[in-house]
């Protein structure tokens, strides 16, 4: 196995890891801010802490699987995918493989 590839798993690693350890805290974050902002939310909105946290982690999924599909389906993610097609070396080569089996399967077809 050569460097790159151990440095594309590490970062791929990385990635995802941080990508979970961000989504866990958040929880945490929602939960100090709710301890914060207790008075606020018990004068104005009649909630306790159990609900406002509640409420709270269930808005904070919602948001993030929104805006999740939204760049899913129209942001930054489908122009990083496609970038990364374009900066994988054997992409081209790859593509053309499938094309010409593509074409192979549809000639036995006729």
């Amino acid at each position: 196995m050569n460097i790159r590839a151990v440095i594309v798993r590490y970062k791929q690693y990385y990635t995802r890891g941080s990508s979970w350890f961000s989504y866990m805290t958040q929880f945490g974050i929602i939960t100090a801010n709710a301890k914060l902002f207790e008075e606020f939310f018990r004068k104005w909105l009649g909630w306790d802490v159990m609900q406002t946290i509640f409420i709270g982690m269930i808005v904070f999924i919602i948001s993030v699987i929104i805006i999740g599909s939204l760049d899913f389906k129209h942001g930054v993610w489908k122009q990083e995918n496609d970038f990364s097609w374009d900066a994988t070396p054997k992409a081209a080569q790859l593509c053309a493989s499938v094309a010409n089996i593509e074409r192979q399967l549809c000639k036995k077809g006729e």
